[in-house]
């Protein structure tokens, strides 16, 4: 199966498309999904930094009966600028599904599961696609690095 990868956003941060699973949102996903006819089937945040969801309310606008998965501690946090680092944006955290450490879920023959990964930020989960057999992490790991772990809930 085809992951597509777009960078994009204010500081060129990756989302990740496969089969219409979406890893992380940038504007430019809205966009790309539209331009490429994709009907999404979930949204998969691996934390609440605005680089990584910078644009979501546009998203949850567009498609209200897509389902948008995130850890408890990010849908309790995801309008509060000191987590977020993001200042403005209002996302409705209704519409954010909590999941906690192992949650699987089943969608549209994919299975996806959460794994708890607090380091970066206290609301980390990195996604583990079975089917796909890759992991999204966010800013976990970088190439030749790790994300950095001073921002607030950041444990090394």
């Amino acid at each position: 199966m085809n992951i597509k990868a777009i960078c994009g956003g204010s500081i060129g941060t990756n989302s990740y498309i496969a089969d219409g699973l979406i890893f992380d949102y940038i504007p430019e996903t809205l966009s790309y999904i539209k331009q490429n006819n994709i009907q999404p089937k979930a949204l998969f945040i691996t934390h609440i930094h605005f680089d990584h969801i910078e644009g979501l309310q546009d998203f949850i606008n567009a498609f209200p009966e897509v389902p948008v998965y995130a850890s408890a501690e990010a849908k309790k946090n995801i309008n509060n600028p000191e987590y977020t680092l993001m200042y403005g944006d209002n996302i409705d955290e209704q519409r954010i599904t909590a999941v906690s450490d192992r949650t699987q879920l089943d969608i549209d023959n994919h299975k996806v599961i959460a794994v708890k990964t607090p380091g970066h930020s206290v609301d980390s989960v990195s996604w583990f696609a079975e089917d796909l057999q890759c992991v999204f992490c966010g800013d976990l790991v970088f190439y030749r690095s790790i994300g950095r772990t001073d921002f607030i809930g950041g444990d090394l």
